[in-house]
């Protein structure tokens, strides 16, 4: 017993090779039972997986043909023929017509809707009125069910769908989903209908990912029957009673579960089974058993084999290593106590030259350095905390200081060692934040504070000291000088609001000098239209040229005072939105006509390219036409004997020709997108480069000091037809290529939201 306790290598080999020996019985014991126990969960759960898949990507392929049949009803084309077809006898010349232009329509429908076959109309007494299958025009439908459902369907929005049923027309498979048809005054007309494609539903369940070489899924529908019949019509099974087995009765009857039982063909399998209630029809994924246990027997066998032989081995090898390693560890055990201690200069004797060996050497040489870095550690740390500018301090738990280091000192003119001893209740008994700083750790929080100690800003970090029984014994912290940060943070706030500020007093001087200049400006116009009028009636031709020279340079620079008012008016936060309802087409006329003269200047020619379906915007009318002006006389500027194409267009939603403001909120779809009005103007003028395009929208900035020079301007035209954009939820952008022209487009919101006129300002 002796030997026993004091024997490591004996204790070794011992516990081993009887820890060994139990652990290879046990493992042997139950080695086949939790093998198969875990294959079993790993199968169930694996075809619960594969069933809840396979649920919800027939659900959602049901949805999917649900929401297009659900659209077709709801297309405003559709509503309004079919309402005329309703009400047309079939003896009428129109009838024919329209009824050719429907099916035409219905057939490209159904021909980008690959999950529909067929899609037919039926009236109120059953009748297919019209269809994409001729042959079925004319039938009478009264008796099937999904009629006799359709007939309940009050609301736009209800449906029915019924599952899969044998169609008597067809001897086949089929699903038919059923919506009332209103026309386009709300009356209801009938019923729309469509037949559904099964075969996505066949891939879906026969799909065979994730249930090995031996696993299936099926339907069963209330009859007994195999839903997807093609797979076992292809293996040539018969049930004339019916297919019944432990999981589809039970699934028939509303149970969902798992287990294990025999499959249709006798085989026993594992097998998960789910009643879909919305579908009418039972899922069951199997597997065969023998598929599923086969790893269970080879993986006990091969545990039991590997056990033994391993036990074996690795007790023998124990016994030898053990003999090797205990001397060098029980040498290395006694120095690591005695450095432990405290004792640095201590070393372990190598005894072997193997890896024990190379342990002993660096245990050694882990000493040294730890004796060198402690050294190193002591020397830094009075380094550093005699020449940086922070103040390490410790307090015990009356408060008298332990530590007090640092070049901070200096700052507050104090050593050292003068306050060593002291209370901090006593010493700065007239800052009461650091007595509460000091409360607060003692109280055993963590904590940054910033005080000013003697006209010194302090950014300290105070924090709980524990002794080895996890008491609070003191105050440990460190305290960095920040007042010269301070400083910097207070001159940089400063500078912030003098520069915001003169930009404000910028933006309110160039509006009240605006002002200021657009009364006397007015009237040098007017009196110089007066003269002008006058020298005319009087028959002195010869001022008339100067006269209208004075007129339009003032009038010129009333629209460069206007820019800059409207720019200061944009940055000051005061540009207001006047939002009306117009047609777009009637605003792109009154531009042609009004830039038309300043186009043919310069030799150019205007094409207007506008769509069919512009319809009316909500908007801010004199802006839009603001910036299209800018941007028509920009291309007229910069474009000589050329061509400048002004193009619109709308897009984003389904209506078509002219709207009030009722229908501009017309959104059947709640996933139809936003419309947008969309403008083009494109010229074939001097064009730009990409770093002339960077500056572009900069204020009173042209491409270049050449261009400027040649064409003049501000270059502010372009800066607040941009900041107009982005005020109305727009925005501009350009596209260039120096030598063959420019291309600006604007994008607009057919509809402006009431909040954009709360808007103040945009900042860009």
């Amino acid at each position: 017993m002796k030997f026993w306790k004091k024997s490591l290598m004996a204790r070794l080999v011992i516990y081993f090779l009887l820890l060994s020996l139990a652990t290879v019985g046990l493992v042997g014991f139950i080695a086949f039972r939790q093998a198969r126990e875990a294959l079993k969960e790993s199968v169930f759960n694996r075809l619960k997986a594969v069933a809840t898949l396979k649920e919800d990507e027939l659900n959602r392929w049901v949805t999917d043909q649900l929401r297009d049949v659900v659209f077709i009803a709801q297309i405003p084309l559709l509503k309004e023929q079919g309402e005329s077809l309703f009400a047309l006898n079939e003896t009428d010349p129109n009838y024919q017509t329209i009824y050719d232009n429907l099916t035409r329509y219905l057939i490209s429908i159904i021909a980008s809707k690959p999950g529909l076959q067929e899609i037919f109309m039926l009236d109120p007494a059953g009748r297919v009125v019209i269809s994409t299958n001729r042959r079925h025009v004319g039938e009478d439908r009264s008796g099937e069910y999904y009629f006799l459902r359709g007939q309940e369907l009050i609301f736009p929005a209800s449906t029915f769908v019924q599952n899969v049923y044998i169609s008597p027309v067809t001897n086949k498979p089929a699903m038919t989903i059923v919506v009332p048809f209103f026309g386009k005054s709300g009356q209801r007309l009938g019923i729309l209908a469509a037949h559904l494609y099964l075969e996505r539903m066949d891939r879906i369940i026969l799909n065979r990912t994730g249930l090995g070489e031996s696993g299936e899924t099926y339907l069963v529908d209330k009859t007994y029957t195999f839903v997807s019949e093609a797979r076992f019509r292809s293996q040539q099974i018969e049930f004339p009673q019916g297919i019944h087995t432990v999981g589809i009765d039970a699934a028939v009857a509303g149970i969902d579960s798992f287990g294990l039982y025999e499959n249709y063909e006798g085989i026993p399998v594992i097998g998960v089974y789910r009643w879909l209630d919305d579908r009418e029809m039972a899922l069951l994924a199997e597997m065969r058993q023998d598929e599923a246990f086969a790893p269970a027997q080879e993986l006990a066998q091969i545990i039991l084999l590997v056990g033994l032989v391993s036990a074996a081995i690795l007790a023998v090898g124990v016994y030898l290593l053990a003999r090797q390693i205990t001397r060098p560890i029980l040498a290395m055990a006694q120095t690591a106590s005695q450095v432990a201690a405290g004792n640095l200069t201590l070393t372990t004797p190598v005894m072997t030259e193997d890896e024990l060996g190379a342990l002993g050497h660096a245990f050694n040489q882990m000493t040294e350095q730890l004796r060198d870095l402690y050294e190193s550690l002591e020397e830094r740390l009075r380094t550093v905390v005699s020449n940086a500018p922070i103040v390490l301090f410790a307090l015990d738990k009356e408060g008298r200081f332990t530590l007090s280091e640092g070049k901070g000192l200096e700052a507050l003119e104090v050593q050292s060692d003068q306050i060593v001893g002291l209370s901090i209740y006593d010493v700065y008994r007239e800052v009461p934040q650091i007595l509460e700083n000091v409360e607060r750790a003692l109280a055993g929080e963590s904590f940054y504070s910033t005080v000013q100690v003697q006209g010194v800003v302090f950014e300290s970090w105070y924090a709980p000291l524990y002794d080895q029984h996890d008491d609070i014994k003191g105050v440990i912290g460190v305290a960095t000088d920040i007042t010269e940060r301070k400083k910097v943070e207070a001159e940089l706030q400063e500078a912030k609001e003098a520069a915001e500020a003169a930009n404000r007093a910028k933006s309110q001087f160039l509006a009240n000098m605006s002002h200021e200049l657009r009364t006397p400006l007015n009237a040098i116009i007017g009196y110089s239209e007066m003269l002008r009028e006058e020298a005319e009636e009087r028959g002195y031709q010869e001022f008339t040229p100067d006269l209208q020279k004075i007129s339009t340079a003032g009038k010129h620079l009333l629209a460069l005072i206007r820019e800059i008012l409207d720019l200061s008016k944009i940055e000051a936060g005061k540009m207001s939105l006047y939002l009306e309802t117009f047609d777009v087409s009637s605003l792109i006329e009154d531009v042609v006509i009004t830039v038309q003269p300043l186009i043919a200047q310069n030799g150019n020619r205007l094409s207007v390219n506008c769509a069919n379906n512009l319809g009316v915007m909500r908007s801010d009318l004199t802006k839009v036409r603001q910036m299209l002006m800018n941007l028509l006389s920009n291309a007229a500027k910069f474009t000589e004997n050329g061509v400048i194409t002004l193009a619109v267009e709308r897009q984003g939603d389904k209506v078509t020709g002219e709207q009030d403001d009722e229908q501009l909120n017309f959104y059947l779809l709640p996933f139809a997108p936003p419309p947008q009005i969309i403008f083009r103007v494109s010229d074939t003028g001097i064009g730009m480069t990409s770093e002339q395009m960077q500056s572009l929208f900069q204020a009173f900035t042209q491409a270049d000091a050449s261009t400027t020079r040649r064409y003049g301007g501000t270059g502010l035209g372009l800066v607040i037809s941009r900041r107009f954009c982005q005020l109305l939820g727009g925005d501009i952008s350009v596209e260039s290529t120096l030598g063959q022209g420019s291309t600006f487009t604007i994008r607009l919101p057919a509809i402006v939201s009431e909040a954009k006129n709360e808007a103040h300002a945009v900042k860009i």
